[in-house]
């Protein structure tokens, strides 16, 4: 009697661990499948990848070549990332990364699309610093636009999910655009004192007058400047260095951080929005004196 329940319990065992892996290799392949299904997008800085993220989102395979923390003139592409981008069917580029023609022309795969997310967005004469073109919102806007356009070339049965999520990315964008210039219009004061040229298209945008330390040669021009415009703060592109900290106590001005968004800080968990609405905030400490 015991021998019969045994055996009839060690069948039932059997079938259950039959049950389960049939169940997972099913869900694997599930899996597997949706993965293929996807479009596989290489973006090259953190812009491009948040913009590509909004609007593709779980329907591609979305990458980056630059890592967080990372400044793009310091990048270096490596052997890895081109024969990724050789399995790749969307490469997406802001149009101002040094080294994206020697990624461009190492690329033997034919059936990849490359997209220049800044095509008829209108750069700033002189601006060395245009991939940081998305501290507009509106910049932002044409390039999502460019990005939206090229997921449904790649992937034209997902045309209506492509579009319906930039029309809402777009409303985003509109808004802070919107928030922008109410915050700012407000504003009595419009001179921003900056480390580095790197908020150029905020100042464009929003009338702002940006003035780069580094532009005067010297000490006393700087020190009448602050005194007469009655300066609280000097911007600053990167974390606060020690070179930096030693400028504001000599000049007596406070250092608060902009971030340029070119890429993203290991520390931060903000997406774009977040970021922008954050540099908004600073901007109206630094202006409120």
């Amino acid at each position: 009697m015991k021998s019969k329940v045994l055996i009839f319990f060690a069948v039932i065992l059997s079938i259950f661990i039959i049950s389960v892996n049939k169940s997972k290799t099913i869900q694997t392949s599930n899996e597997v499948l949706r993965q293929e299904d996807k479009i596989k997008v290489y973006t090259t800085i953190y812009p491009m990848y948040e913009f590509s993220k909004n609007i593709g989102k779980d329907k591609i395979d979305l990458r980056i070549m630059v890592p967080n923390s990372t400044k793009i003139n310091q990048f270096k592409p490596n052997e890895e990332i081109i024969e990724d981008l050789n399995e790749s069917d969307v490469l997406i580029y802001n149009g101002s990364e040094p080294w994206i023609d020697n990624i461009i022309n190492s690329i033997s795969n034919d059936k990849l699309i490359i997209v220049k997310a800044c095509d008829g967005i209108k750069t700033i004469e002189n601006e060395k610093r245009n991939f940081n073109m998305c501290l507009n919102p509106l910049n932002a806007v044409g390039q999502s636009n460019n990005i939206k356009n090229a997921f449904i070339k790649a992937d034209n049965k997902n045309k209506k999910f492509y579009e319906k999520n930039y029309n809402l990315f777009k409303r985003e964008l509109i808004k802070l655009d919107n928030l922008y210039s109410k915050e700012i219009n407000k504003l009595s004061k419009k001179n921003i004192l900056v480390s580095s040229n790197a908020f150029s298209y905020i100042a464009n945008r929003y009338n702002l007058n940006q003035i780069d330390i580094s532009d005067m040669s010297k000490q006393g021009d700087l020190d009448k400047f602050i005194n007469d415009n009655e300066i609280k703060y000097i911007f600053s592109e990167n974390k606060i260095d020690k070179n930096l900290e030693k400028i504001s106590k000599k000049l007596n001005i406070n250092i608060l951080h902009l971030d340029s968004i070119d890429s993203l800080n290991n520390e931060i968990k903000s997406d774009y929005i977040e970021i922008m609405r954050d540099n908004l905030k600073k901007l109206k400490i630094g202006l409120k004196y």
